[in-house]
């Protein structure tokens, strides 16, 4: 309120271009950047047509903050300081927050559920390295009983929450990591292929002969996935797409879709990284794809239906970028970082929101939020506006 009061367009007092959103901002903020044990992590709610901060809860250790894609709540993770400390997972619905229990060394999420919000999938382990899968059903949980559900592998639900395709990938093994609704890309390395099985909606494998081996899965809708492969007989990468009944796959699109929209150069495509689809058009696939040298980063859509390709975005190959959508699917957003060595710490980077239907584009000035594990920006539920961080002391709220 501070930011805006010195606008011209409070000081004409002239009103707002659209209401605010009938919702509250939630802020997670620590008050110096020693990240030691003495770092406490504050969790405030600002209420927006009230103008009224509300100090939610003081944890130490807390660095993570994941909205729920309903917004009916969200996820907070701790990453102790301390070696003497055990991750924690706690979940705020419905006005409570809960401490999911937690007996071994490790027990986190990053806030991925099924499109109902009912299961969250979480990771526990032990004293090695590796992080076994499950899923916690929100509904059967409380602080005393909360019985997680083995499962194979990560899931990828479909858009009715009622089948799932589970990848065997370890969580510290990914390059892009999903949080609320953007990916986030950690580097330019292409995954290694990965076994896909189909599952239900409890992510319990239920054709025990895999569906492919592959990466970056999604869904077309209730029936058809899709996922990435490395092409068979040449260098590059194909999209592959099946259905749940078990047909015959096939390959929807290759490289080759989209090397004729770009200079054929060094830095031309030379393979797949991950696959989007638009919240509102699923057969609109969003391709992010690079050069051989990860020096140049693409963002190609592909029409499945009309089998048609466009390039969207190009720009430098920075190992650290996130994509994602507004909930009415109007928006892209794309955020870019300046610094090629992956120094989070303060980095200034470009928010760019890309109007789909139209192809303008409207460039913001942002910052990597000290708890860059959090996603950088967040959509209000209607789609109409965006927050997200100015710098140590300031968020911005675009309409």
């Amino acid at each position: 309120q501070f930011a805006y009061a010195q606008t011209l367009l409070a000081q004409q007092q002239a009103p707002l271009p659209i209401p605010f959103p009938e919702q509250s901002l939630q802020l997670l903020c620590l008050p110096n950047r020693s990240y030691d044990e003495n770092s406490v992590s504050i969790l405030w709610r600002y209420d927006l047509p009230d103008d009224m901060w509300t100090e939610v809860l003081t944890r130490t250790g807390y660095n993570l903050i994941v909205p729920f894609l309903d917004d009916s709540g969200w996820l907070l993770q701790s990453f102790p300081y301390s070696s003497e400390e055990t991750l924690h997972t706690e979940v705020w619905r419905d006005g409570r927050f809960s401490a999911l229990p937690s007996d071994g060394l490790l027990f986190l999420s990053l806030g991925q559920t099924d499109p109902t919000g009912r299961y969250l999938v979480i990771y526990s382990g032990l004293e090695n390295d590796e992080t076994i899968p499950a899923l916690i059903d929100l509904q059967h949980c409380d602080d005393q009983v909360c019985d997680p559900l083995a499962i194979v592998g990560s899931p990828i639900w479909s858009p009715d929450a009622q089948h799932t395709l589970v990848a065997e990938a370890d969580l510290f093994q990914r390059s892009v990591y999903v949080l609320g609704s953007e990916s986030i890309f950690f580097d330019l390395n292409v995954p290694e292929p990965v076994v896909l099985y189909l599952g239900d909606r409890q992510a319990q494998v239920i054709v025990e002969a895999a569906v492919g081996a592959g990466y970056s899965p999604f869904w077309l809708d209730t029936t058809t996935f899709g996922y990435v492969r490395p092409a068979a007989e040449r260098s590059g990468s194909e999209v592959v797409l099946g259905h749940i009944d078990g047909r015959d796959q096939h390959i929807a699109l290759t490289l080759d879709n989209f090397l004729e929209l770009v200079p054929d150069d060094i830095f031309a495509p030379a393979a797949i990284l991950h696959i989007l689809t638009h919240p509102a058009h699923p057969d609109l696939l969003f391709v992010v794809a690079t050069d051989a040298l990860g020096r140049r980063t693409y963002l190609f859509s592909y029409d499945v239906a009309a089998e048609s390709a466009a390039l969207r975005f190009e720009f430098g190959g920075q190992p650290y970028f996130d994509i994602g959508f507004s909930p009415d699917g109007r928006w892209l957003s794309l955020a870019t970082t300046s610094d090629a060595n992956n120094d989070f710490d303060g980095d200034t980077r470009t928010l760019a929101l890309y109007e789909i239907a139209t192809g303008q584009t409207q460039t913001y000035t942002s910052q990597i939020a000290l708890l860059f594990l959090s996603p950088r920006s967040d959509w209000s539920a209607d789609g109409r506006w965006i927050t997200f961080p100015v710098n140590e002391r300031l968020a911005g709220l675009v309409a």
